[in-house]
């Protein structure tokens, strides 16, 4: 009880301290900038304790309006990150933590409170690379291994392939035995997975047409079923997890890093003559093509590299 009442004395004198430095700033034309700054960082800081999280983001603000975030500042958007995980507002906690990050690149502590914003939206492979991180040379080492662990499980889950597990049931009932190696069937049965997907793209497209959200539906789940069974009938299957994530990869290498690498990607396709914009989204910084606000490669794009996870002598069947 005493240190709520302490805080509430503490926001309450802050309060009269900003209206003093107003006083200040607007009669006598002193520059408190950075005073009011600090205030409101301070009160910040406070109304967090108090758990008024919402209020405490508008105090940090604030300071982000007033000072900037400098990089003698950057306590601002790390204290901001924390108020927003608490409300639940993971990706803009995540933007904050990795505007902190960038100045502050050895701190663990940020990497496990961004880590923790990662889990909360199931982006595991991106918790497990803050996780890591954060547990080398910390005190807390345990508590970090323990959350690893967490994660490595949650990522082992998100390998499987739920469809292609459901659908390799189905078919291993209904043909046998698969394939477990790549595999390119007879011409026969080539064409009925191509005729099938086909089938199921030209329901979607009536369904699109008249406005049928049910039919849609049926139509979407159909091509899923679909597609899991011919990526089984190719042999596809046991790796087709990794090969997804592998091309998940590739994409996510075209958005930049950093504002320099999206000046340099700008800069690569100006010469091409294709005009572009870039903006800046959670953290990473996306260029655009500005005719139709197509994405761009980033200037460190890598391709997927599918040929090592099917590199193996491929079976062409016979039956």
């Amino acid at each position: 009880m005493k240190k709520i009442v302490k805080y509430i004395k503490f926001y309450w004198l802050s309060l009269k301290i900003n209206i003093f430095f107003k006083k200040l700033n607007g009669f006598y034309g002193i520059d408190c900038s950075y005073s009011l700054a600090t205030l409101y960082f301070n009160r910040g800081n406070i109304l967090s304790n108090l758990k008024r999280y919402s209020e405490a983001i508008e105090d940090f603000t604030k300071s982000k309006e007033i000072a900037g975030w400098t990089t003698d500042q950057e306590d601002y958007s790390f204290n901001r990150g924390i108020a927003y995980s608490y409300l639940n507002k993971h990706k803009e906690a995540i933007s904050d933590f990795s505007h902190y990050l960038r100045s502050n690149s050895q701190d663990k502590e940020a990497y496990y409170c961004r880590a923790a914003s990662y889990l909360a939206i199931n982006m595991f492979k991106e918790a497990l690379d803050d996780l890591n991180e954060s547990i080398s040379g910390d005190p807390r080492d345990t508590l970090f291994r323990y959350l690893k662990e967490i994660g490595l499980k949650l990522e082992e889950k998100e390998r499987k392939d739920i469809f292609i597990e459901k659908v390799q049931a189905f078919q291993e009932k209904m043909f046998g035995p698969i394939s477990r190696q790549p595999l390119i069937p007879i011409e026969k049965k080539c064409q009925l997975r191509v005729n099938l997907l086909q089938e199921e793209l030209d329901e979607l497209k009536v369904g699109i047409k008249d406005k049928n959200i049910v039919a849609i539906t049926d139509a979407l789940c159909d091509l899923q079923y679909v597609l899991s069974g011919a990526i089984i009938e190719f042999g596809l299957g046991d790796r087709f997890p990794q090969l997804f994530n592998e091309v998940h990869r590739s994409n996510m290498s075209k958005f930049c890093d950093n504002k320099m690498l999206a000046l340099k990607t700008q800069e690569k396709y100006q010469k091409k003559g294709v005009e572009n914009y870039f903006k800046e989204v959670d953290g990473k910084f996306l260029v655009y093509r500005k005719k139709d606000d197509k994405l761009l490669k980033g200037i460190n794009y890598s391709p997927a590299d599918l040929s090592s996870v099917t590199q193996t002598e491929i079976i062409f069947s016979k039956s």
